[in-house]
């Protein structure tokens, strides 16, 4: 007998010292924002970041995007990729990337060398599956 489990999936949340304490937006709570921050810094550089990333700028938004590998849309082709941040350059969004976090306060990313202040904290690194149905049965998964 073969047992097929649907999971959810949920936004991850990195382990970053202070994100605890902090109110922060996912995927899953963003467009429930009520009003334009000035200031948004996204955690986060793949395609759903970057998207929302520059939908905010384009609504006059100040965005930073922070990125811990060595550049941002790694799954795209190095053309494609070229273009986009082309694109969001020519919109103002700033882009660090090899970014080393070191915590997150109230209103602002504090980097290695630099902070990026915020009124909007945007994390969007990805999702996960959301095993804790599986946990709560002690199924193998999880």
């Amino acid at each position: 007998m073969t047992l097929f489990w649907l999971l959810e999936v949920k936004p991850f949340i990195p382990p970053i010292d202070g994100l605890d304490n902090v109110n922060y937006e996912t995927t899953d709570t963003f467009f429930d924002l009520k009003a334009l921050p000035k200031k948004m810094a996204v955690i986060g550089g793949g395609v759903i970041a970057t998207e929302l990333a520059s939908s905010m700028a384009d609504l006059g938004v100040d965005v930073t995007i922070v990125e811990v590998a060595n550049d941002i849309l790694l799954t795209e082709i190095e053309e494609v990729r070229e273009l986009l941040k082309s694109h969001l350059d020519q919109q103002g969004i700033k882009m660090i990337t090899n970014a080393k976090i070191n915590n997150v306060s109230k209103s602002k990313v504090v980097l290695k060398n630099e902070e990026v202040e915020f009124d909007t904290l945007l994390i969007a690194v990805g999702r996960q599956p959301n095993t804790q149905i599986t946990q709560e049965l002690h199924y193998g998964y999880g």
